[in-house]
């Protein structure tokens, strides 16, 4: 893949998930009065929408065609760019991935920080702190999680880099705010709030220069903290949803590095979001599973229209690019001193392929293993003086020595160009007659060949 075609891909990723982070942003005013549980699905939706690289499947898919009786792929898997550009999409591509590793260098750091938190992890001790783990962890079958106690933490957090793990402090608290803490924490783990966070801030890698993907980042965290406030409250007979925020009201928390970490608390402004959320989750009109997904699969279709008609309009302007140069080719054909001349004189071992393959169809895909010293032949057919054969062939083993070209079958001439790895050329007929194409191997053990022959 080319600097070009991997500016395209990245630019394209970027401008799906702007799309629809911008499409969130219009809808905003009436998702605030929505269930908090709809606006997380549609944002973890962002997040993938960011990853997806749309041009290429488009691509791919635009090149199948159906010749032959088989289906073939015509052209380079690739965008066709002029030379000239490739130097201006290096520089960006290689301004890209210096933001990339600044990006993963600044993670590293904040990582390097929880760690440091992490080193005073011990086993949890405490009567209060064991119950409330046993019974909550075992509520929601997550009873093999790890958890420890922390003397540099304030309140439970849920955090690790690959396994997650709970951290609850070391200071005691009532058990009735235990419970909280802790039932708080296991929705998270239930709802693998931690690996959204990890796939956001992937994301913030790869769209560094997109600031929507910050804000992306700090949206998810504020709403994984609501769902899992209004989960927690929800149908709860051991205490009441005013005991709960204010329970958040009260405790003070010593600022963590969240960048890998869930907390139960943040920053104060996202502290009166969920409360406010909290007082008002009852007027909210809930909805199923089925309905929010049904929301969101909407949601991505409004988005994607205008990201696959970008897509398409790329894909065209390369097909057209792309015929210009076939058209180019096939008027300004190869040198006849580029290719050498010679007779067969019988000392090459040949091969002639099944009678239903033909050169004079429009495409033949060459897929096929020849012997050492040895040269595959397609049947012959007639060729008027001026037609010309092409032949593209690479070879699997890129240091194997190989040939292409066509024969006489009458007079036993032959034209072909020798070399390894990749040979392409067109072969222009100087007589009429009866004619086959080649591959000829000309290593000491076999070789896989694939490639095709045109003969417009």
């Amino acid at each position: 893949m080319q600097w070009s075609d991997f500016c395209f891909c990245v630019v394209l990723m970027d401008i799906f998930g702007t799309i629809g982070s911008l499409l969130y942003l219009v809808m905003k005013k009436w998702l605030d009065r929505a269930s908090a549980r709809l606006r997380l699905v549609l944002i973890k939706l962002i997040i993938c929408l960011y990853m997806i690289p749309t041009v290429y499947p488009i691509l791919r898919l635009s090149r199948i065609r159906y010749m032959s009786g088989s289906w073939v792929h015509i052209g380079e898997f690739g965008l066709r760019i002029p030379d000239r550009w490739e130097l201006v999409f290096q520089i960006l591509g290689g301004l890209w991935f210096s933001g990339l590793l600044i990006g993963i260098a600044v993670s590293v750091y904040h990582y390097s920080r929880l760690d440091r938190t992490l080193r005073w992890n011990q086993p949890v001790t405490g009567d209060g702190w064991k119950q409330a783990i046993e019974k909550y962890l075992g509520k929601y079958q997550l009873a093999s999680m790890k958890v420890y106690q922390n003397e540099t933490v304030q309140t439970t957090l849920v955090t690790g880099l690959f396994r997650p793990m709970i951290i609850v402090p070391l200071r005691d608290y009532s058990r009735k705010q235990m419970s909280m803490m802790m039932e708080h924490e296991a929705w998270h783990v239930r709802r693998r709030d931690l690996l959204w966070k990890k796939l956001a801030l992937f994301v913030s890698w790869l769209h560094w220069f997109n600031p929507l993907v910050y804000w992306l980042r700090e949206i998810l965290t504020l709403e994984q903290e609501i769902v899992c406030d209004i989960s927690v409250c929800d149908i709860n007979p051991e205490y009441t949803a005013k005991e709960y925020c204010q329970f958040l009201y009260d405790v003070e928390v010593k600022e963590v590095d969240r960048m890998f970490a869930v907390t139960l608390i943040e920053t104060g402004l996202s502290l009166e979001q969920r409360i406010m959320e909290m007082v008002k989750r009852n007027k909210v009109v809930r909805m199923n599973r089925r309905r929010i997904w049904a929301c969101g699969l909407v949601f991505v279709i409004t988005a994607a229209i205008p990201t696959v008609a970008l897509a398409n309009g790329v894909v065209y302007i390369d097909e057209t690019l792309r015929e210009t140069g076939e058209m180019l080719i096939e008027e300004e054909p190869l040198e006849p001193a580029a290719f050498l001349r010679e007779l067969d004189d019988g000392s090459v071992a040949e091969v002639c392929a099944e009678p239903t393959k033909d050169i004079t169809a429009k495409v033949v895909v060459v897929e096929i293993t020849v012997g050492a010293n040895s040269r595959y032949l397609y049947p012959e057919c007639e060729l008027a003086e001026g037609d010309y054969v092409t032949i593209s062939v690479c070879c699997d083993d890129t240091e194997a020595l190989f040939r292409i070209g066509i024969k006489n079958s009458d007079t036993g001439e032959m034209m072909y160009i020798e070399g390894s790895d990749v040979l392409m050329y067109s072969f222009v007929v100087e007589s009429a007659g009866r004619y086959s194409a080649f591959v000829q191997n000309c290593a000491e053990k076999d070789a896989k060949f694939e490639g095709m022959v045109m003969n417009p």
